[in-house]
């Protein structure tokens, strides 16, 4: 899900109203008054230009994305409509800082890109064969980064390293070798995935 569409939904979610009805042509008060808090939101916290947040909440002009920018913190004076928003927004910075923290550990960490084929494993398990699949994604679990892999989904590592010419991770050899009948190389694990650096990131807008 693009980081877009996660604080449109986020809002949605808490205000229970249909997405397609917040981005649409309705002018109903709550809606209007979410269109509003998801322009605020996108302006803030994400790259989009003022014509493409407008288009994603269903405005006619950037003009009204301006106008949300100044709008809604002076709407939080008052205090039913704090008492409404507030959490949201809120959460909304709270998200944005996550995914802040998930962008930086993209772009300094291993692997780099998506598509990689990567070792996985987590912290205090050298004595067990890592695991070798496609790097998908960085999730943050409070402080800790994980790492997704594409072929287990449903399952997180602490550690991830790309596979490039290494056989095997250092921090493992020495304890574990290699299980007999696997190739020299560990490319050929995966028949359906090619060692490629892809050019598109983690998280898109």
């Amino acid at each position: 899900m693009k980081i877009t569409d996660r604080y449109v939904k986020m809002v949605c979610d808490r205000l229970t109203l249909p997405v397609e009805d917040v981005t649409g042509k309705r002018r109903d008060r709550e809606l209007c008054e979410a269109r509003q808090v998801i322009s605020y939101i996108l302006k803030q916290y994400t790259r989009l230009s003022l014509k493409a947040i407008a288009c994603k909440v269903g405005y006619k002009c950037h003009a009204s994305v301006i106008r949300d920018s100044r709008i809604v913190p002076d709407l939080l004076i008052n205090k039913q409509y704090n008492a409404k928003y507030s959490p949201i927004l809120t959460e909304a910075r709270v998200v944005a800082e996550r995914i802040e923290k998930e962008q930086k550990a993209l772009l300094t960490g291993i692997p780099h890109l998506p598509g990689d084929i990567c070792w996985f494993w987590n912290t205090g398990t050298q004595d067990r064969f890592p695991v070798i699949g496609t790097f998908d994604r960085i999730i943050t679990d409070g402080d800790v980064i994980k790492y997704l892999c594409r072929e287990l989904p449903d399952f997180s590592y602490t550690e991830c390293l790309f596979v490039g010419d290494n056989i095997l991770p250092a921090a493992f050899r020495g304890r574990v070798t290699m299980p007999q009948g696997r190739p020299a190389h560990p490319a050929p694990m995966l028949p359906a995935v090619r060692i490629t650096r892809k050019a598109e990131l983690c998280t898109t807008y």
